[in-house]
């Protein structure tokens, strides 16, 4: 009898490393975990979904999806998604390349003639592929878009004044615009709107119908969730105080016109109807939505993707992009996930096909950190593995960035020069510049002080140094100081304003406007 008992111990202790996948879900031990993270991070609400082996084990909200109203995020909640859309439109390009329409390896110019770069051989040569795992050489340029009121093809028209800063196909660099030109592809060769498209090859088919495409849709329904961000963030390495300010609303962000880049709206309830595709390989029920090929060729590493964000390579590999997902080995196992992040929300997917196995997190914070500790978290749970402590992994990431950037800062103001004043009169500098695809900067003078207004950035400017002004905080730039730099000619008159509108590429130049 001893013995027996003695030969069970040593097998637990044999297998103790799956000990914690045998053990039963407990649900209300994962709601507690919930509930204080959301008060760590002082996040209004979330929505979980975690599949394990083909079975949901979670599916609720927690939190709130309106504070003033104390409405509570439940499973049925919408939320935005943002960048976890790219996947949506890499999916309707497979469902194409399926229909023999479409080629992942052929010139999108075959698609898409009034394709125009700023290369022309990128012009000639890029092709869908390349559109979908960003390596086009072209940087992101998100201000092109973000606080514009241009059309989908009107930023189509503006791509060919942006200048590569890498070679083609050298480098993952992520741009959204890319996949608004895929979204366009879809438009062509279908002959429908991508909307309509993903609605009807998609939405339609797996019964996604409280998911929609335009953020005015959403706000019609009973369950939607507001949109938060914090001020700023409460910065200092003790561990026992709050981890950011409290969660403030703040209006909705309409990006329709780059929407096969970000502008899907979902709840938890259909996503699990999606993320079940790819455990599924390719089927809805007994229909096949797509080729076990296509959807293969979506899930396939194309690039290095990016820096590893914690460092932590014990537990997950590199970043690679496929197409519409990222991707890496987590704990052993092959995963493809994507982060979304959108004014006032943040969400995060993963997915191990070969565990069959999903974690969908949707959340309404703009600190895009909080989605992936949840999602993180979860996908250990699902996979067996005792959960890191991915909150405070974050937390050192996030001060280790405070960290840099306020070194970066510190170097660039080193570097500044003292007892320096602009060449000339304050209102010289007044004007409208402007750049054919950015369009107009606009600076105003007015009681000895500068003002920009320019693409969502209305802020007064303080001296920096000779003709060069600065604004302090703006996140887009080396350092957290974004420089404004204005040439002067020789005649005395200010010629064009230097603006850097993207890290590790030259200022962009925008010419002032002659009267």
């Amino acid at each position: 009898m001893k013995k027996h008992l003695l030969f069970v111990i040593a097998l637990f202790f044999l297998f103790g490393s799956n000990a914690y996948a045998e053990s039963v879900f407990n649900e209300a031990q994962y709601k507690k975990y919930l509930k204080e993270e959301l008060y760590k991070w002082q996040v209004p609400g979330c929505a979980v979904l975690i599949i394990r082996d083909n079975q949901v084990i979670f599916k609720d909200g927690c939190g709130m999806r309106d504070i003033k109203k104390r409405l509570p995020v439940t499973s049925k909640t919408i939320f935005p998604i943002g960048s976890c859309s790219k996947a949506f439109t890499a999916f309707s390009i497979g469902i194409l390349v399926d229909q023999k329409k479409m080629d992942l390896d052929k010139p999108a110019k075959n698609y898409y003639p009034q394709l125009r770069l700023n290369n022309k051989y990128i012009t000639e040569n890029v092709t869908p592929r390349d559109l979908l795992c960003h390596r086009t050489g072209i940087p992101g340029y998100d201000l092109l878009w973000y606080g514009s009121k241009l059309t989908r093809y009107q930023l189509m028209d503006r791509l060919r004044y942006l200048r590569p800063n890498k070679g083609f196909r050298d480098m993952f660099q992520y741009n959204n615009l890319t996949y608004v030109l895929a979204g366009v592809l879809v438009e062509k060769v279908s002959g429908k709107s991508w909307e309509t498209f993903i609605k009807e090859n998609i939405f339609v088919p797996l019964d996604m119908n409280m998911t929609n495409t335009d953020i005015n849709e959403s706000i019609k329904s009973d369950n939607y969730s507001k949109p938060y961000c914090h001020g700023s963030p409460i910065m200092n390495d003790s561990r026992d105080k709050a981890y950011n300010c409290a969660p403030e609303e703040i209006p909705f962000h309409d990006i329709s016109a780059v929407g096969p880049a970000g502008s899907i709206n979902s709840n938890i309830e259909d996503m699990e109807k999606w993320v079940r595709l790819y455990i599924s390989n390719g089927k809805a029920g007994e229909k096949q939505l797509i080729s076990p090929e296509s959807l293969e060729q979506l899930m396939y590493p194309q690039i290095p993707g990016g820096r590893h964000f914690s460092g932590r390579m014990d537990i997950m590999s590199p970043p690679s992009y496929c197409l519409g997902w990222g991707s890496m080995t987590y704990r052993g196992n092959y995963v493809i996930n994507h982060a979304g992040s959108i004014d006032g929300f943040t969400s995060m997917i993963c997915i191990a096909p070969g565990k069959k196995t999903a974690v969908v997190v949707l959340t309404n914070t703009f600190k895009s950190s909080f989605a992936s500790i949840i999602a993180y978290d979860a996908l250990d749970r699902a996979l067996g593995c005792e959960p890191e402590k991915w909150s405070d992994i974050f937390r050192e990431a996030q001060l280790n960035g405070v960290r840099a950037t306020e070194n970066a800062t510190q170097q660039i103001s080193d570097k500044r020069m003292k007892n320096t004043g602009p060449s000339l009169p304050l209102k010289k500098y007044a004007g409208r510049y402007k750049h054919p695809a950015f369009g107009e900067c606009i600076i105003t003078e007015n009681k000895g002080i500068l003002h920009i207004n320019f693409s969502g950035i209305d802020s007064d400017l303080e001296h920096w140094q000779k003709d060069t002004f600065a604004i302090k905080g703006i996140e887009m730039a080396e350092g957290g100081i974004m420089m404004f730099g204005f040439v002067p000619n020789k005649s005395g008159a200010v010629a064009s304003i230097t603006i850097p509108l993207e890290a590790g590429t030259d200022p962009v130049v925008f010419e002032k406007e002659v009267k």
